[in-house]
């Protein structure tokens, strides 16, 4: 089933080298035995949700961009597969969705590099919430990951067993990651809401 959570903020997603359409042919195998919302491109969050205007997210961004050739360098290592559940409310899940992933180890470079980042683009002047403060720094310790699909708990049948069929149809899905770009979403709405707004590629 489409996740009918709608998300909020601007994202930072370091797109990865597909050539041989892997990722994506994982992807759109789940989504079409599921249902699940649709994922646009092949993916691994780097900064989530930043609560910034868009003209703020923009210019950001263009901020940033000398900051990212650094990334293009950089690979990520799989070591896992997993499909889980959050409940809004239950152990301070945040909304209610069934997700899949390729779990990733980063090495420490890499790890710096995402929280020089982080704190810039979350930490901008332009950045603000609601009540016109600025956001709390990013606590919360990196688990980069690259999303294979997202379900609804109610209804959906998303589950480990058939992703772990999917994804070993591709021996090289358990090769390094490699980063192609770096692109900035507005992730205000439902997934199939979500918009690319500007994007280097390495």
């Amino acid at each position: 089933m489409k996740l009918n959570y709608k998300f909020s903020g601007y994202t930072l997603w370091l797109d990865v080298h597909d050539d041989e359409g892997v990722y994506r042919s994982i992807i759109d195998g789940l989504e079409e035995e599921f249902e699940t919302s649709h994922i646009e491109r092949p993916h691994i969050t780097l900064v989530y949700g930043a609560p910034h205007t868009l003209y703020s997210a923009q210019q950001t961004f263009t901020s940033l961009k000398p900051h990212l050739q650094s990334l293009s360098s950089q690979t990520l290592t799989p070591i896992g597969l997993v499909t889980d559940t959050e409940l809004y409310g239950v152990n301070g899940g945040k909304m209610d969705m069934i997700w899949s992933e390729i779990s990733l180890k980063a090495n420490p470079t890499l790890e710096g590099i995402q929280s020089n980042i982080g704190r810039l683009f979350s930490l901008d002047d332009g950045a603000q919430k609601k009540d016109g403060s600025a956001p709390p720094p990013e606590t919360s310790t990196w688990r980069p990951h690259l999303s294979l699909a997202y379900d609804e708990p109610s209804g959906g049948a998303l589950n480990l067993k058939s992703v772990v069929k999917e994804f070993n149809k591709y021996e090289k899905v358990w090769e390094e990651v490699r980063i192609k770009g770096v692109s900035l979403w507005d992730m205000n709405g439902r997934i199939e809401e979500w918009k690319c707004i500007d994007e280097v590629v390495f």
